[in-house]
């Protein structure tokens, strides 16, 4: 006869979005006393139906640098994964460009994103390897919590906006900005 195995009932899984393992990391960094499985425990009564583990407090805090530097946007208790960005100069580039542009009111348009993103792209070298796709706009742009201002004047013939390019490029190439990912 087999030998009679008890069967556990099977847990199901719990997504935990990004915005909470940053919490989770914070609290631990404000409580660093506390073991993994009280942490657990108090997550567990913060958040009703969360289920879990002490062994998952621990995968979180293992990955902590990635954890505590992500920014926290309308969009964070939605996103359950973090994706590094591919080239995150461009994609530096292209926010810093975008906040500067809507700050003084110029239109953005997906096309407009596009050229400026192949323009950043020629600049760093990278051309080759990236195609401003729509996809990538769109991604550009859900990543970055971007409303687009439409206007009949075109940004991309703005010499402004051509004159900030040349000397952002011009700072990232000489590294005196950096990007933290």
């Amino acid at each position: 006869m087999p030998p009679i195995r008890l069967e556990k009932p099977r847990s199901t899984r719990t997504a935990i979005s990004v915005e909470v393992k940053k919490e989770i990391c914070e609290y631990i960094v404000a409580n660093p006393n506390v073991n993994q499985g009280d942490v657990a425990t108090f997550f567990n009564t913060k958040y009703q139906n969360f289920g879990v583990d002490r062994t998952t407090i621990n995968k979180i805090w293992k990955e902590r640098e990635k954890w505590l530097v992500v920014l926290s946007t309308s969009q964070t208790p939605h996103i359950f994964r973090h994706r590094s960005v591919q080239f995150p100069e461009l994609d530096k580039a292209m926010q810093i460009w975008t906040s500067q542009a809507t700050a003084a009111g110029l239109p953005l348009t997906d096309m407009i994103l596009q050229q400026k993103g192949k323009e950043f792209a020629k600049m760093l070298n990278i051309e080759d390897q990236l195609k401003c796709t729509n996809g990538w706009v769109y991604r550009f742009k859900v990543r970055n919590v971007i409303y687009l201002i439409s206007n009949k004047q075109n940004s991309a013939e703005n010499k402004d906006g051509n004159q900030f390019i040349i000397s952002f490029i011009l700072l990232i190439l000489l590294n005196k900005i950096c990007y933290i990912h």
